[in-house]
């Protein structure tokens, strides 16, 4: 009894029943390499922003600012992370 079944990443060759996959071979495979570069490069790039960048900003802040105006500094600071990192994953996502 041949049945005709069409899912997602195979075609219908003969009504055989014989399936053949149009997937790319490891395509799993090459997403995951392709997320875990992008880790990489943003962690690294976070890495030395935070190092060089936001290093001096603090200690000019530490030196020169109010209490207040430090602590509202660096929570604008994280509410921008934040901002940003979800900007990054709706776009990421789609």
């Amino acid at each position: 009894m041949s049945h005709w079944l069409i899912t997602q990443n195979t075609r219908i060759v003969s009504k055989q029943d014989t399936l053949v996959s149009t997937a790319v071979p490891n395509s799993a495979v090459a997403r995951a390499c392709r997320v875990t570069i992008k880790m990489v490069v943003s962690v690294t790039v976070a890495v030395l922003v935070a190092r060089t960048l936001l290093q001096g900003a603090a200690r000019m802040l530490a030196k020169h600012a109010t209490d207040e105006l430090y602590q509202l500094t660096v929570i604008a600071f994280c509410l921008v992370g934040a901002w940003i990192s979800g900007y990054l994953v709706r776009l990421q996502t789609g």
